[in-house]
């Protein structure tokens, strides 16, 4: 069955191996070739991405309500699990001591349930609890897996579309920009190799994930100062870690100068691909972000601040 499935549907992305076993309380206990199984995929599907408790490429937050722990390791010793695991409540924080580079993905469905229902048709997520949700998900380092079954013509049902269409909108307002301005400067503390590598704390205000900053020699803690130039009110600071070089920090503070002082509007431990921080309704014209410990020397690739209410009152 697996052989046919990916040898005759196109590119697939992932494939999904659940962790249910199906034999009941008295049924005869299934035992599966997991080897063998990812070796089907990646010959026949190279670029698939493997699911399960234990990976190989990406693992099970450990819920199906779509959210991620506040902390969130990517690295994982996926040899300690299978499918299955009853170590289930390792999985949502992943370990900092994780030998491996398993993200967490976060899976929910549209709907109550997983399957459609006509008596559902009047529940689906609105597009701000679909908002929620990806800031729950993608905005602590995972991915979303957001389940939108078909109706008994086999397509999506018009109301699923709505919020479908209504989600992106509300991303895209929110967070296809910063509200950092073009003329922003930032400095550092210390910069890696000083100011005329390559390694230029302003890069951090760019899009370009391909640059970082980080702190000079072996540091493991560091600071970024943003000047805006004019005040900029937001309500979430997303950050990103360069983590083609592995993801690293595991204390983060961050401040905002008001009437002259700084003020700590939020604190958060890992940070990964993505973390959105949501903060009280803030004004300022600097912001401060201080990296207060890190597995290895930190290296920022974006720092970029965010208003939810740019999708308030359009959506609900």
């Amino acid at each position: 069955m697996l052989e046919d499935v990916l040898s005759n549907y196109g590119e697939i992305f992932e494939v999904w191996f659940d962790g249910a076993n199906g034999e009941g309380p008295n049924g005869k206990r299934q035992v599966y070739d997991w080897p063998r199984f990812h070796e089907v995929v990646r010959r026949l599907q190279p670029n698939a991405v493997i699911f399960s408790d234990a990976g190989p490429g990406i693992r099970w937050i450990g819920n199906e309500r779509g959210e991620a722990p506040i902390t969130n390791w990517a690295n994982f010793d996926r040899d300690r699990y299978l499918p299955g695991t009853p170590l289930s409540m390792d999985l949502p924080e992943g370990s900092a001591l994780g030998r491996f580079y398993v993200p967490g993905e976060c899976d929910v469905s549209i709907r109550p349930g997983w399957f459609w229902r006509a008596s559902e048709n009047a529940r689906v997520k609105s597009p701000r609890r679909l908002l929620d949700l990806y800031e729950a998900s993608v905005g602590r380092n995972c991915t979303l897996l957001l389940n939108v079954p078909p109706d008994d013509r086999g397509l999506i049902h018009e109301n699923d579309v709505k919020a479908l269409t209504g989600m992106r909108t509300l991303v895209d307002r929110v967070y296809s920009t910063s509200l950092v301005p073009a003329g922003a400067t930032a400095t550092a503390s210390s910069t890696l190799g000083g100011e005329t590598d390559g390694f230029r704390a302003a890069r951090v205000l760019d899009a370009d994930l391909d640059s970082w900053w980080a702190p000079a020699g072996e540091a493991r803690t560091g600071s970024l100062t943003v000047a805006l130039g004019a005040p900029v009110t937001f309500d979430r600071v997303r950050l990103q870690e360069y983590v083609a070089l592995g993801q690293r920090v595991s204390l983060f503070e961050i401040e905002a100068e008001v009437d002259g002082r700084w003020q700590r509007i939020a604190t958060g431990t890992t940070i990964g691909h993505t973390r959105i921080v949501a903060t009280a309704v803030t004004t300022t014209s600097r912001v401060r972000v201080t990296i207060h410990d890190a597995r290895g020397v930190p290296m920022i690739a974006s720092v970029s601040l965010h208003d939810t209410s740019r999708g308030r009152g359009a959506l609900r």
